[in-house]
């Protein structure tokens, strides 16, 4: 199980902003053994193909340095020959470039590609910053004896054993071939021993295949290992990014009392208080001119029901006690909205009741079509 540097458990996967932050610091999942199996077999696949061009080059080359010294080379008339020095030096280049040009590139670029894939093309110079811990000796030989470092020592072992073992068994089985090349031509000589180096390079990349995929595992199941966290690190990562849940019930409680204020604020303009009597109070207010349909301006319940009527009794709004209609339209209706159809009728009652009670002109259509009693 994994631990911090307290000693505590990491008990908890990581968690995405762990993961950007690992990620910001250079740490990704890579192999390297992926890409030192991938640059060999394409390396070598190019130097198969590139083999003739290579050997027509070089053979060239010797053949024209070998003409130029029987020409006389070596003639004191080419010491101060700068024109021949210069196209002694290019020509060398050019083969240099036609032989292991083409291979050093590959190499790059396969390099490259492969832990560009893995890494997402990360480019981080996190991991070149000088850190004084780096310099700490208890973790460096605490390094030395971690799993990761066991595991790598094991895989180099088994690297060298595995290369021993094919080098042997191959060249075991081709020793009376290679014997034979004395009485052969110099040039069937090389093609016998390329195809020789070549088999024995694919042989041993098939297996350091099964070796790259081994090391793969380890290293994402080592890599998830090493991110995850304590339980504890997952609750300060909480707080950190979502607020402390105190300080947040707090923010949340503000924000509540801020709004109830608002809303306490619009009960002066309603013109009617439905009420259930003390547990529920929503105000209503109906303006034709602002919305089709009267609005609930507020509502609220136990002590702020009675402080919403308080309000009202103060501003002269009228409050009528109607139970169902207070408790159907506090649940059904939210604030600022209007009131759905079904309350159309008894809302119409309610607002003729308290209009015809203040001798006010309803502003409304009709009147409606049933007088029920009301408490004022």
């Amino acid at each position: 199980m994994a631990e911090n540097e307290n000693g505590e458990e990491k008990t908890e996967q990581a968690t995405e902003k762990k993961r950007r932050d690992a990620r910001k610091k250079g740490q990704v999942l890579k192999s390297q053994d992926i890409s030192i199996v991938c640059s060999l077999f394409l390396t070598f696949l190019v130097l198969r193909v590139t083999a003739p061009l290579i050997f027509s080059s070089l053979t060239n080359y010797m053949s024209g340095i070998l003409s130029a010294a029987g020409d006389g080379i070596g003639d004191i008339r080419y010491v101060d020959n700068v024109m021949f020095v210069r196209q002694f030096f290019a020509r060398a280049v050019l083969v240099f470039l036609i032989c292991s040009g083409i291979l050093l590139v590959v190499s790059f670029a396969v390099a490259i590609i492969s832990t560009g894939v893995q890494t997402k093309f990360l480019v981080s110079f996190e991991a070149l910053k000088f850190k004084l811990d780096k310099l700490n000796p208890i973790k460096g030989i605490k390094n030395m004896f971690s799993l990761k470092r066991i595991f790598e020592m094991a895989k180099s072992l088994l690297k060298m054993i595995i290369l021993v073992a094919v080098v042997y068994n191959e060249l075991g089985k081709r020793l009376h071939e290679i014997i034979r090349l004395i009485k052969l031509e110099p040039s069937s000589g090389l093609v016998y021993t390329a195809q020789t180096v070549f088999s024995l390079v694919m042989t041993i990349g098939m297996v350091f295949v099964a070796i790259a995929a081994a090391d793969f595992l380890f290293q994402r199941w080592n890599f998830e290992n090493e991110l995850k966290m304590t339980k504890q690190e997952v609750k300060d990562e909480y707080k950190m990014m979502e607020g402390d849940p105190k300080v947040k019930g707090k923010r949340r409680a503000i924000q509540q009392q801020m709004a109830q204020q608002r809303m306490m604020q619009e009960v002066p303009s309603a013109d009617v208080v439905i009420r259930n009597p003390t547990h529920i109070a929503v105000a209503i207010r109906y303006d034709p001119q602002k919305a089709p349909s009267p609005v609930v301006v507020a509502k609220a319940k136990d002590k702020g029901a009675a402080r919403l009527v308080e309000i009202a009794e103060e501003a002269d709004v009228a409050t009528v006690e109607n139970k169902p209609l207070a408790r159907s339209l506090y649940e059904k209706v939210e604030v600022g909205r209007e009131i759905s159809p079904e309350f159309y009728e008894s809302v119409a009652d309610v607002l003729w009741f308290v209009y015809n009670l203040k001798n006010k002109p309803l502003p409304i259509s009709q009147k409606p079509k049933t007088n029920a009693p009301y408490n004022y």
